[in-house]
């Protein structure tokens, strides 16, 4: 079948790995995948050099007065993500306007990417009238996050939703808890699909080092200031603060702050994070109405490594407490140093979370996630 992958933005983000791991995977399945990201930044993204992916616009359309209106809107909505986050929704209308090709399945990488599908659906009707061929696509959404989960969501997203999600044949969304918001609100075909974590061959725990690493696309949100705090409170080892900041200028704050139990790397190379994941003894993800697993902590699962995550994020729908990692307050500073100062030098006990995390990661394998994928939009495909 002939496959789109359309995604707002190309930076090094969890989102936009996951893109390149699904069109790989079906790729692999026989499809003809078209993976199109709507816009560049200007922060440097290497990802897997066997998929072929097109980039519609520069870094620089961002300059446009549209640009800037847009990133006005963006801060109200996504606030700290910097204006490399701008939601460029002339951009998403023009392409869908523009669009000559016709594909058997487009898969929305978000909410915001399917917000136009109107215009494609449109043109087909405009075709049908005229006896021309073409039409038929079948619309695929990928839910990453939702307002609805939230208890009460703000009416803006809500209607975002609502227009995204408009006449899709089916949502795949990356958490239960997703799913369970999306049916309470009436969707149908609504489908769970962790993203994907293949174990890695890495080193024993005697061939790493004290580190307690944490890996995102960084901002205000992340609450940066918490790992900060924990590694105040160490008693051997360091807190590694790793990845791209979508604000620069956190970047260099939170730079400043560096004492002998805490680093921070700013952007890395795919390579040094690789290196980084075989160097740790333990891995913080911290989220905050993130129902989605995170794919810091799904890599951090295929290098085995013990996880400490709070309460209420999505990968906890994956992992249990002591058998995997810990899952704690995130406010609780003292305990959570604890918890490293023992995983640091407690052998057995990193051992076993170890083993059961590279068992946890080939459930949840890219082959096992991509089987899946192609069953799904093969159904869709057929009805």
């Amino acid at each position: 079948m002939k496959v789109l992958i359309l995604v707002r933005v190309l930076w090094p983000g969890g989102v936009q790995r996951a893109a390149f791991k699904e069109a790989y995977e079906l790729m692999k399945r026989g499809h003809d995948v078209d993976l199109v990201f709507i816009r560049e930044t200007q922060r440097e993204v290497k990802y897997s050099s066997s998929i072929n992916y097109t980039v519609l616009y520069p870094p620089t359309v961002k300059k446009r007065l549209l640009g800037k209106i847009f990133w006005k809107l963006t801060s109200i909505y996504a606030k700290g993500r910097g204006d490399d986050a701008t939601i460029d929704l002339d951009l998403i209308f023009l392409y869908e306007m523009r669009r000559k090709k016709n594909y058997d399945v487009v898969i929305y990488y978000d909410q915001w990417t399917a917000l136009f599908s109107w215009v494609r659906k449109l043109k087909e009707k405009v075709w049908e009238i005229r006896g021309k061929k073409g039409g038929g696509e079948k619309k695929v959404v990928f839910v990453h996050e939702t307002p609805l989960s939230n208890p009460n969501p703000p009416l803006l997203p809500k209607l975002i939703d609502r227009l995204g999600l408009w006449k899709a044949n089916c949502i795949i969304t990356n958490a239960e808890a997703n799913r369970e918001a999306l049916e309470r609100y009436g969707y149908k075909n609504v489908f769970t699909l962790y993203l994907g974590s293949d174990p890695v061959d890495s080193p024993n725990f005697s061939s790493r080092e004290d580190i307690a690493l944490s890996v995102t696309m960084w901002d205000a949100g992340r609450h940066p200031e918490r790992l900060v705090e924990i590694s105040r409170r160490l008693r051997r080892g360091k807190v590694v603060i790793a990845g791209d900041w979508a604000d620069r200028t956190l970047l260099e704050k939170y730079r400043n702050m560096r004492n002998e139990h805490l680093e921070v790397t700013g952007p890395l190379q795919e390579e040094e994070l690789r290196e980084l994941y075989r160097r740790s003894k333990a891995f913080i993800r911290f989220g905050y109405n993130e129902r989605g697993p995170g794919m810091g902590s799904l890599e951090a699962l295929s290098y085995g490594i013990p996880l400490i995550v709070n309460r209420g994020i999505g990968i906890t729908e994956v992992i249990k407490d002591k058998e995997n990692g810990f899952i704690v307050e995130e406010n609780d500073f003292d305990g959570i140093s604890k918890i490293l100062d023992e995983l640091f030098v407690n052998e057995e006990m990193w051992n076993k979370i170890y083993e059961n995390n590279r068992k946890l990661a080939e459930s949840l394998s890219w082959n096992k996630h991509g089987e899946r994928l192609d069953e799904i939009i093969r159904k869709i495909a057929n009805e």
